[in-house]
């Protein structure tokens, strides 16, 4: 590690942050930080290792959605599926599972690296703390290898603001519209900046910004013969699930944010949003300007008095896409709070903070809500990053101390997940299909459940002939004498989706189909049904 006692930057006109006149700075070379990216991407993989659980099982969908590219390439052009985010993962797709995992490993990792260099690029005295404040938070832990969006996206956010931060703005421009094939979302920030691009009169600038939707919308439109098909997209699909999921409340994503980014960052986001106000200064604009909109955006959906666009859940893996931004700003606060000339007064902020988590964000969580129970970690955590933020350290023991804590705070915050009972019964369904293969040779499938499929290995397209979904009852009516139903508790039957078919259709109808075989989890909350059409 090398310290250094001056430090240049050419930040462009977006941002106000210069280089803070602090003497103390500490910087690590190249090679340290290539290092520790490497050190971060092989825990993330070790990890994956022990934890053989899912997060959701959206991340096994989106693995088997990766491979039915190949057979379907239209089908990655939904909303779910995410067009921008299966074309990267497409060919090593075809490697397998691991390829898949190590590959989103390397992003989480490089969106350390580029945390750094965006803090860097900032005047940070301490970028390596943006680093390290997001490599550690708990949910980018604990979802680092696994099969979602949120961590590409989140490392291309990271890549936008760097490459506008080295004047290469029609490069970020692309970048970002690219961003808008995997979170729709980012829609209004994505406005802003043309806005802004506008003001400057940048056109290559605000040209580059419409590409990928404009080529989503070209291709979604040629199959579908449709000029506004991403509109109607987007439209269709706010209106499609708009009461499919519950809206867990326009304050769902604040009283959570510290599962998510944990309890060190949201003490420094809070921190440096104080020294802005309390110092009169504006603040890096392009950072927390997409931190802030994007939760706003996300807390619409999620009201419960005024239903605006689709149902989300209240899912708090949405909130990963900006951790970068969230942990760079973390690295921020520290230089400005150490520049105030009055610190005592960032105790106006930080004291409320600890007493808003003291009073309603202690709780355990089930990585969806808050519970009931009491938790003492989250306020610990505050108190923690607000103790080392106070005491004055030269600038690379406080990197170190704060490397700790954040350390510390990851280490009893997160724990493997562990395979559900569901998942587990879903295994032992595919296992049982494979050792009665022959039975179902030429047969046609009628199968919903994802996990199916996911432990077979297999795409609906690699079985012949190709499974159909249980969609509705008729049909159910029309499929052929000798078909096989696999019915599961979980998708066989969603009315609030307007699909599947509810289990007492088969076991009213003995006359027409036989049960099999069934598999119920020993808390009898999930099962699967293996019935035949006579």
């Amino acid at each position: 590690m090398a310290k250094t006692n001056k430090q240049e930057t050419t930040p462009p006109p977006v941002s106000t942050a210069t280089a803070l006149p602090n003497k103390d700075i500490f910087q690590v070379n190249k090679l340290t930080l290539a290092l520790l990216t490497l050190a971060s991407g092989l825990f993330y993989a070790y990890y994956s290792t022990r934890s053989d659980g899912f997060y959701q099982q959206d991340e096994a969908g989106h693995f088997i959605s990766m491979l039915d590219f190949w057979h379907v390439p239209s089908s990655i052009l939904s909303n779910w599926a995410k067009p921008g985010y299966k074309l990267i993962y497409v060919l090593p797709a075809l490697l397998g599972k691991n390829a898949v995992m190590l590959l989103n490993c390397f992003f989480a990792a490089m969106s350390g690296w580029l945390a750094y260099k965006i803090a860097e690029k900032l005047g940070s005295c301490k970028p390596l703390l943006a680093f390290i404040l997001l490599v550690t938070q708990p949910l980018w832990v604990a979802l680092s290898f696994r099969n979602y969006s949120e961590i590409p996206s989140a490392f291309l956010l990271a890549l936008a603001v760097y490459l506008h931060l080295l004047d290469k703005r029609w490069l970020a421009a692309l970048v970002a519209s690219y961003i808008c094939t995997i979170r729709q979302e980012f829609i209004p920030i994505l406005g802003l900046y043309g806005l802004y691009a506008l003001y400057r009169k940048d056109w290559l600038v605000v040209a580059m910004l419409t590409v990928f939707p404009l080529l989503q919308n070209l291709w979604g439109g040629m199959l579908n013969n449709d000029p506004l098909y991403l509109l109607h997209q987007i439209l269709g699909n706010s209106e499609g699930i708009q009461d499919a999921y519950p809206r867990q409340g326009f304050d769902h994503y604040w009283r959570t944010s510290i599962v998510v980014f944990g309890a060190g960052a949201i003490a420094l986001l809070v921190a440096y949003i104080g020294t802005q106000i309390l110092q009169r200064k504006q603040p890096v604009y392009l950072v927390l300007a997409p931190v802030l909109l994007y939760v706003l955006v996300n807390s619409v959906f999620n009201w419960q008095a005024v239903h605006i666009g689709p149902s989300t859940g209240g899912n708090l893996r949405y909130m990963l896409f900006i951790s970068p931004l969230v942990a760079v700003l973390g690295a921020l606060a520290v230089d400005e709070y150490e520049q105030m000339p009055d610190r005592w007064r960032i105790a106006y902020f930080l004291v409320p903070l600890a007493i808003v988590v003291a009073l309603y964000l202690n709780h355990k969580h089930n990585y969806v809500l808050l519970q009931e129970e009491s938790d003492p970690k989250p306020l610990m955590g505050v108190m923690l990053a607000a103790v080392v933020l106070l005491l004055p350290m030269s600038a690379m023991i406080k990197t170190a101390v704060f490397g700790l804590v954040f350390l510390f705070n990851v280490y009893i915050n997160s724990s493997p997940m562990k395979m559900s009972d569901e998942d587990r019964t879903c295994r032992e369904v595919a296992n049982w299909y494979k050792q009665n293969q022959a039975q179902f040779k030429n047969k046609l499938l009628y199968v919903n459940h994802v996990m199916f499929f996911y432990f077979l290995e297999k795409t609906r397209a690699d079985l012949t002939p190709e499974p159909k979904a249980i969609s509705s009852e008729a049909d159910m009516q029309a499929a052929p004498k000798g078909s096989f139903v696999f019915w599961d508790s979980h998708y066989g039957f969603r009315p609030n989706l307007k699909r599947g078919v509810n289990i007492d259709y088969f076991l009213n109808k003995p006359a027409e189909y036989t049960p099999l075989q069934q598999f119920i989890t020993p808390q009898q909350n999930f099962g699967f049904v293996i019935l035949e059409k006579k």
